[in-house]
């Protein structure tokens, strides 16, 4: 099957008038708390899952999207109701039907220490990048003015600018935090492996915000972390958001659904890649629906809209370069012995709980049909011939055995929205270059299961908090509409 990514087609349909700009809502649309920032010079945040100075500002988690949110800023900024706000940049305006697109960068933009921000600061960043959005060139005409080139028209500014893996960092030395542009700066321990009970400091940098205490602690002990005068958590677990509500001075707001469950199988790619244009089931509504309600413990729904890769997108530059590259070959599709292991991220949850109620309905199906739909969405998973593991990796760990497609299955959360799909595209086809994607379409490769979301615990008064387009929390005052310099 040849992936469906393809270019817009033309139409000889009249082109409709204009429709009505309707009002834009209220910037306080998208908050979640109002209240007042309070007085103390320091606010308390918990982190439940690991971060790494390493991957910044490209998040691998909920904790790291919302720690690095604070810290590093994009060239626009995209809020809850998607519209479009200066960020880095200050104004901008298109030439040639939209292919080229001139961006002033704020006379304000300024990194951690103080210096300028300048249009080769954005070329160096952006060069270390795989071209994204169908992005050709980019060139400086001043220190504040640069030209970038597109091989295909853009009515509107490209809303990629506001992606947080676009944001404008200048490397340090490691193990260091890279040196962002944020309201926040980050100072304080690197997290290792054993990321407990270890701190993050974010000092805000106009000096006139609370310092943020960015605490970074286990599942195991969340309830306690609110016990110590934690002002801002965002968790699934069910226990801690009722522990939560029966505490006074706390408010818990459920955050948009933007996580997406899925599983990728090296034997099901093997299958399509030995006969390119067939066709493999996926997991039914049914047993998707009762993985939601009945595995996952936590706000869970069976995936319903369409995530970014199952769209019908126009990325042609991407998949032809993705077709020049040689076809990856996971290894554990073409093992003959040893047990079939299906694995996730140490300390995840609700991919844990999917992983061990796969296992348990492939050993001990309630029905024939939900076993054959399992052996035909994932070939092998029903044969009696092996033996089926459940198993936890960390995060690095996990990251480099996707990479190499060398256990049997893999439950994993990829987030559901994306302003720029063609640059995840790419980057989905690094981190798993097994899926051969722009020969093989990734709505075919990918099995969805369910959609999640967390809460955002706060304490009353603490703390002023909003939420972006992609679902992520900001925190501080304006946050809401956007951080404008």
């Amino acid at each position: 099957m040849l992936l469906a990514v393809v270019a817009a087609c033309g139409t000889t349909e009249p082109e409709p008038g204009p429709e009505p700009v309707p009002p834009a809502p209220p910037a306080s649309a998208c908050a979640l708390l109002t209240d007042t920032l309070g007085t103390a010079d320091e606010t308390r945040v918990a982190l439940l899952e690991p971060v790494s100075a390493s991957s910044a500002p490209r998040a691998r988690n909920e904790s790291e999207r919302f720690l690095f949110q604070q810290a590093y800023q994009t060239l626009i900024r995209v809020d809850c109701h998607g519209r479009v706000g200066p960020g880095l940049a200050e104004s901008w305006t298109s030439e040639d039907d939209g292919r080229s697109w001139r961006f002033v960068l704020s006379e304000e933009a300024r990194f951690w220490d103080g210096t300028r921000v300048t249009s080769e600061d954005v070329i160096r960043e952006w060069e270390s990048e795989p071209s994204w959005g169908g992005r050709v060139s980019i060139t400086a005409e001043s220190e504040r003015v640069f030209e970038v080139q597109f091989d295909g028209p853009h009515t509107d500014v490209p809303r990629e600018f506001a992606e947080p893996d676009h944001a404008i960092t200048r490397p340090q030395e490691d193990p260091a935090w890279p040196v962002g542009t944020g309201p926040y700066r980050l100072e304080g321990p690197v997290p290792s492996t054993d990321f407990s009970h270890l701190e993050v400091n974010a000092y805000a940098v106009d000096r006139r915000s609370p310092t943020i205490s960015f605490r970074l602690a286990t599942t195991t002990d969340a309830r306690d972390q609110l016990d110590d005068r934690i002002d801002v958590m965002i968790t699934g677990d069910p226990d801690v958001l009722d522990y939560a509500a029966r505490r006074s001075g706390m408010t818990s707001m459920p955050l948009p659904w933007n996580r997406t469950y899925v599983l990728m199988s090296p034997t099901r790619v093997r299958e399509l890649r030995a006969d390119v244009g067939t066709t493999l089931p996926v997991v039914p509504m049914a047993m998707r629906q009762a993985l939601a309600s009945d595995a996952v413990r936590g706000d869970a729904r069976e995936h319903e809209s369409k995530a970014w890769w199952e769209e019908e997108l126009s990325c042609p530059a991407e998949v032809e370069r993705l077709r020049e590259l040689p076809p990856a070959v996971p290894t554990a599709a073409y093992r003959v012995r040893g047990p079939r292991r299906v694995v996730y991220v140490e300390g995840d949850a609700v991919a844990q709980a999917l992983a061990e109620r796969i296992v348990a309905l492939a050993m001990r199906p309630v029905s024939v049909e939900q076993s054959t739909a399992l052996a035909n969405g994932v070939p092998g998973l029903g044969e009696a011939d092996y033996a089926l593991l459940v198993e936890g990796s960390g995060p690095d760990e996990f990251e480099e055995s996707l990479n190499d497609g060398d256990e049997f299955l893999f439950v994993l959360a990829l987030p559901s929205r994306s302003l720029d799909p063609c640059y995840h595209l790419t980057r989905l086809a690094e981190r798993v270059p097994w899926l051969n994607i722009g020969w093989l379409d990734p709505a075919a490769t990918i099995l969805p299961l369910i959609d999640t979301r967390k809460h955002v615990v706060a304490r009353d008064g603490a703390v002023s908090l909003s939420v972006g387009w992609d679902g992520t929390v900001l925190i501080g005052e304006g946050a809401a509409g956007g951080r404008q310099q």
